[in-house]
């Protein structure tokens, strides 16, 4: 309306720029925050000196099984690893933030005190769905065969997830 107020129209244009910037920000598959996000967030656990662990989680095999089943098949993958990602984390602390570096990394940043309940649980969860993306001869195997980086066909065991686990509790992180 006219006359506009000017401390009005630029806190709705802050707001615009903040929603585009989350936006940009989100990774178009899962819609988890990205890596300025993510670095945002480490930076301020970092700064507010409470104990902290940021949880880094990676698909082991997912090149072989994106190469055999496809990226479309690999991306309901990637959907499935951050929902079991994202529900672990929250179940365990519901202030944990869960970000999505890109391909088939994670990090989640919660409160030390549940770190350890919450990797124990995304292994497990990942683990019981890990066969249904496989064809049931596949997941009958535990395995499958296709090429390695060098070209040479081996056998590669179904997805799993590798968790390393980094916290403040005995050194102090400073970026």
């Amino acid at each position: 309306l006219k006359p506009a107020d000017e401390e009005e129209v630029l806190a709705r244009v802050k707001l615009l720029l903040k929603r585009s910037l989350q936006r940009m920000d989100c990774n178009p598959l899962t819609k988890l925050p990205g890596n300025p996000s993510i670095q945002c967030r480490a930076e301020k656990e970092i700064n507010c000196g409470q104990k902290f662990a940021l949880i880094y989680a990676d698909l082991n095999n997912f090149k072989a099984y994106n190469d055999v089943y496809g990226f479309k098949a690999g991306d309901n993958v990637i959907l499935a690893a951050a929902k079991i990602i994202e529900s672990c984390a929250l179940k365990a602390d519901k202030d944990a933030f869960v970000g999505h570096i890109g391909g088939d990394d994670f990090v989640c940043i919660c409160r030390f005190e549940v770190a350890d309940a919450i990797t124990k649980d995304i292994a497990k969860n990942f683990d019981l769905a890990a066969p249904s993306f496989y064809n049931k001869k596949d997941a009958m195997h535990g395995f499958i065969i296709t090429k390695d980086r060098k070209g040479e066909l081996c056998k590669f065991p179904l997805l799993s997830v590798s968790l390393a686990v980094v916290h403040n509790t005995l050194k102090q992180i400073t970026n």
